[in-house]
């Protein structure tokens, strides 16, 4: 582009630079200027200047009179070519090459710049007036932030995560992962006791509890937490007992909170061995415990563990599943 454009300006150049001005290199001059305008908007600016100055050069400058307007005329037909090659395609009559449907399609299109990218977002037409790379970038930025939250969850940062979820929801606030993963991580925290740092309650996710719809098992597990954490226990125990029902051994955690809480726990549950996940840490605690052995054994459930792994475990569970006085 800034060859064309060069070019333009030394033809137009050396064919003023003596006594018989050559309409020849005036012309190439003035399609090379117009193809640069046309590639790179930027140049549109030094183009129109020079069409202005060829208007004053027609008016006031006789001796220039028939050059000027040698370089008027092909520099507006190149642009009134695109314009119609424009109009031919998408039904607008457009010269800026950033403007018209077809022209957005011919630089994005999944065989554009050697298929390095397909873009895949789908939005509604919403008029002229909007923006369509501005909507890419936005609809792009959400996911971005998304993306970089659930990175965060995956190796333990949930500090991060939580922050990337906060950033993703003031995008949109609908968003349904979002609101999870921050229920998700501030559960986390709170497990580790470093829930200071986001300056959040319990309190704070009584709308997330309320909205959110998805079916997820660890997910029912948290929000049995918070329920339990804002006092409705008959909540949390029903969250916590309708998602073991549901989704068996996957919900192992529930299991868990119910028998750490001393909550109303299914009467019969299926036999351990049976199932091919691996117990969690919340499980085995659970049904580790002393007065927990007809129920262990009844389901084959042998997994021991040292005494520290035991106590970081009634350290963290104390901090997510406080036992209110009047259970104490």
């Amino acid at each position: 582009m800034i060859t064309l454009f060069l070019s333009g300006f030394f033809l137009l150049a050396i064919s003023l630079d003596k006594e018989r001005i050559s309409l020849t290199k005036i012309v190439s001059g003035g399609i090379f200027l117009a193809l640069a305008a046309l590639a790179r908007p930027h140049f549109f600016a030094v183009l129109l200047t020079l069409c202005g100055l060829s208007l004053g050069a027609v008016l006031l400058l006789r001796q220039y009179r028939i050059a000027a307007l040698a370089f008027l005329a092909i520099c507006m037909s190149c642009l009134a070519i695109y314009g119609a090659v424009q109009m031919a395609h998408s039904g607008t009559f457009a010269i800026m090459p950033t403007q018209g449907g077809f022209n957005l399609w011919k630089s994005n299109h999944s065989q554009a710049n050697g298929l390095y990218l397909q873009q895949s977002l789908k939005f509604h037409y919403n008029g002229e007036h909007k923006n369509p790379s501005r909507m890419e970038s936005e609809i792009l930025y959400q996911q971005d932030t998304m993306l970089l939250a659930d990175a965060a969850s995956r190796v333990g940062q949930d500090e991060e995560a939580f922050f990337w979820s906060e950033e993703s929801l003031a995008l949109n606030p609908n968003r349904q992962d979002a609101r999870r993963l921050r229920l998700l991580a501030f559960y986390n925290l709170v497990a580790t006791g470093d829930e200071i740092s986001t300056g959040k309650r319990w309190n704070d996710f009584k709308e997330d509890l309320e909205s959110l719809s998805l079916d997820d098992p660890y997910l029912d597990f948290v929000r049995g937490v918070a329920y339990w954490n804002l006092n409705d226990l008959p909540a949390a125990t029903e969250t916590w007992l309708s998602s073991f029902t549901k989704h068996g051994w996957n919900a192992s955690s529930s299991l868990a909170a119910l028998l750490h809480t001393n909550a109303s726990a299914p009467h019969k549950l299926p036999s351990f061995q049976s199932s091919s996940l691996p117990p969690n840490a919340l499980l085995i605690y659970a049904l580790n415990q002393s007065n927990r052995q007809p129920l262990r054994e009844s389901i084959g459930f042998h997994f021991p563990q040292s005494k520290d792994f035991y106590l970081a475990v009634e350290q963290s569970l104390n901090r997510v599943l406080p036992i209110p006085d009047n259970q104490g």
